[in-house]
């Protein structure tokens, strides 16, 4: 039997373990395969069928089956084409308001079914292709759907529990990809919004215990990912890959204690994140790259900022990578937008320099320990002969003295743009009888000291800022 994307995962085969064996034919209730006519009374009569029989599954033939109303999946009853080639497609001139499935209670669900909501040839509605009759439904069960070309939003999660939605593709939709609303105990696998008008997923308020793994938002022309919501809690995303969406790559707003694991965040049209009065957030092991896309360098790969109340603060990055490869791209890896975003927590991982020369812009004490510096250019050495004074983007500075002293210069980590945790190598590269003479500027110290000199060839100091001076190891 060919599918969308292959056998049924254990999760899916528990969630069908609930519904009833019987196997209900809708050519037995008077459907017609490809006749182009709407085929809503045969395929509701069949429905109802498994329904009154105690529930089962309704088997869908290969070919389009028409339909030019709301379809009702009673509780207890799972509609299952046979993956591609099975089609389920709102009819020409279409004015359907609503969706084309509607789940009506516990246990119904959709599977192996390609459902076109006919975009360029309705007249007027806003339609999705599955909505729930009301809430509090548990066990629904979504598996290997292809959804395209609907009116309205592409899959709107109702109020449910306990539901599995696995390997479903929503693509071409005039509104949001995925929306999320009030969804407890959810486990989505495979999930890719693509091509949408509004953002691919759409996490609101009041969802809990909710878990997408692997997700995919790209081409929208929206942001990728929105989170939302101080009731929204213990969400946790893994290995999402967002890119190339118009706006955003991820957003926060207004929420505290959602989890990032792995992923990419990839040549999105503004900030790759945006944390927006947001707190406690965990982001571990994402790498971003590129993003700023359509605001020519205005935006940042991460930015922090309050929503005029709340500050982005606590949040915790551990591992994170940027990095900014190209003209016109993100200015800042790293920017606190506001006196009253951070502290937060940097560690580990690398972050590159924007196209305005400068890694971070921090404030109220955020701390980086141990995050690396990338550079993108193809010799990271800077090569000097004469007096210098370092800039924020330097990461090895090689100075060749000659005969005569040189002085080489540190920025004040305490003014202007220089990362809290800057750090920087200097080298003397010859035998030369002149030493490099390292100060820093405003007559900051260096371990103690007011300068530290290098006098023998392939002598070399690490000097790491520490907020007020220099560390020189």
């Amino acid at each position: 039997m060919s599918t969308f994307f292959g056998a049924a995962s254990s999760t899916t085969r528990a969630a069908l373990d609930l519904v009833p064996n019987l196997y209900v034919d809708v050519q037995d209730y008077g459907f017609v395969i490809g006749s182009g006519s709407p085929q809503d009374a045969a395929l509701q009569d069949a429905l109802n069928a498994a329904s009154t029989g105690g529930g089962g599954r309704v088997l869908l033939p290969k070919g389009i089956t028409v339909v030019t109303s709301e379809i009702q999946v009673p509780q207890n009853v799972v509609l299952e084409g046979q993956g591609r080639g099975t089609s389920l497609q709102i009819n020409n001139a279409s004015t359907l308001t609503g969706a084309v499935l509607v789940l009506m209670g516990n246990s119904s669900g959709v599977r192996k079914l390609h459902i076109d909501g006919n975009k360029a040839a309705a007249v007027s509605g806003s339609c999705s292709a599955i909505r729930w009759n009301g809430g509090g439904y548990v066990d629904n069960i979504l598996d290997e759907l292809l959804i395209e070309n609907m009116t309205g939003i592409g899959l709107p999660f109702g109020i449910t529990d306990k539901m599995i939605a696995r390997f479903i593709k929503v693509r071409a939709c005039a509104g949001i990809g995925f929306y999320f609303n009030a969804v407890t105990n959810f486990e989505g696998i495979g999930l890719v919004a693509e091509g949408c008008s509004g953002i691919g997923f759409d996490i609101g308020d009041g969802c809990t215990n909710l878990q997408l793994v692997s997700p995919i938002s790209r081409l929208n022309a929206s942001s990728g990912m929105r989170i939302s919501g101080r009731t929204t809690k213990d969400v946790e995303i893994i290995s999402p890959k967002l890119y190339q969406n118009t706006a955003d790559g991820l957003i926060f707003n207004g929420v505290d204690e959602i989890e990032i694991v792995g992923g990419t965040v990839e040549e999105n049209g503004s900030d790759g994140m945006s944390f927006i009065g947001s707190r406690w957030n965990n982001i571990v092991g994402t790498k971003l790259k590129n993003n700023s896309q359509t605001t020519n360098g205005a935006a940042s790969e991460i930015q922090l900022s309050d929503d005029g109340t709340t500050p982005s603060q606590f949040n915790s990055f551990v591992g994170v990578k940027t990095r900014i490869t190209a003209a016109n791209k993100a200015s800042l890896s790293f920017f606190e937008n506001g006196a009253t975003s951070g502290p937060n927590y940097v560690s580990g991982g690398s972050m590159d320099a924007g196209v305005s020369g400068t890694f971070l812009l921090t404030a109220n004490g955020t701390r980086f320990v141990g995050v690396g510096k990338v550079r993108d250019t193809e010799d990271p050495q800077t090569n000097v002969s004469a007096n210098y004074t370092v800039l924020s983007t330097d990461y090895f500075v090689r100075m060749t003295t000659g005969a005569g002293d040189k002085i080489v210069t540190l920025p004040d980590p305490a003014v202007g743009a220089t990362p809290a945790r800057f750090s920087v190598i200097i080298f003397k590269a010859d035998s030369g009888a002149g030493a490099v003479k390292i100060i820093v500027t405003n007559g900051k110290l260096i371990n103690g000291l007011t300068e530290s000199d290098l006098t023998t060839q392939f002598q070399s100091l690490l000097l790491v800022s520490n907020g007020t001076g220099y560390d020189a190891m």
